[in-house]
Formats: C-alpha cells, sequence, structure tokens
C-alpha cells in the first residue's frame, strides 16, 4: 500500500512538472491599438491631423512583433492602408493613414493589428478596435 502511494505521488508530480513547462510560458507578442486620447471611447482611438490619421500600436507582450496595420474607415467599404510596422516588446510605434475623403460630419473607422510571419498573438481579441472621430 505505501508502495502505491509513492507511485501516485511521482506520477502526478511528474503530469505536474510537464503540465508547468506547457506552451504558457512561450513569449509571445500582444498587440493592442493604444488609445491617444483620455476622453471616452472610441474617441480615445481618434489622433487626427488634418486628413491624416494617426494609429498607434502597442506591443504589451514579452516578444518583437512585425504587425500588420489595418484600417476601414466606415463610410469607405474596403481597408484604406495595410502597413507594417515592428515593434519591440513593451513599447509603441505609430503610422500614419490618409484619410480618402473626409464625410461631413463625424466619422468612425476600425484599426486592427495582427501579427505577420506566422506569430501568434498573445491575446487576438484584444488587436481591433473601432474609433470615432469628432469633426
Amino acid at each position: 500500500m505505501l508502495l502505491r502511494k509513492y507511485v501516485v505521488l511521482i506520477c502526478c508530480s511528474a503530469f505536474l512538472f510537464l503540465a508547468s513547462c506547457s506552451d504558457s510560458d512561450e513569449k509571445l507578442p500582444d498587440l493592442t491599438i493604444a488609445k491617444t486620447a483620455n476622453f471616452n471611447d472610441p474617441i480615445d482611438y481618434c489622433d487626427r491631423t488634418g486628413k491624416e490619421l494617426k494609429v498607434t500600436v502597442q506591443n504589451d507582450g514579452d516578444k518583437d512583433s512585425a504587425a500588420l496595420v489595418e484600417v476601414k474607415f466606415a463610410h469607405i467599404s474596403t481597408p484604406v492602408s495595410n502597413t507594417t510596422v515592428t515593434i519591440p516588446a513593451g513599447e509603441k510605434r505609430s503610422t500614419k493613414v490618409t484619410i480618402p475623403s473626409i464625410p461631413a460630419g463625424d466619422f468612425s473607422f476600425t484599426a486592427k493589428a495582427t501579427p505577420v510571419n506566422g506569430i501568434q498573438d498573445k491575446n487576438p481579441s484584444n488587436n481591433e478596435v473601432k474609433g470615432h472621430c469628432i469633426t
């Protein structure tokens, strides 16, 4: 009976060791679109000067990554920008997008950052935001 307890204990210890060595410890980027103001969402993401919209991507992960930044405006059916920026872990990088035509009144957009070269993202659910600019 005592031998059986030791075998169970050893097996459980080996399982816990293997579980702690899983891919969850893998270093990955965590790309997000950074807020550029401290108002209320989605206005926080509007950093506009004239016909240019600045989109800032932040890497909250622990691995450097190139990111594809895609911007879509609600009043235009196709994406306007597919720019790639390289972002070291823990840092931010910005890219500017030319707004093709500014509608009368306010306008909305979606900005998304995804890793390139087959690299996974630690939390892909936070890669996209909806922004709004007040004109």
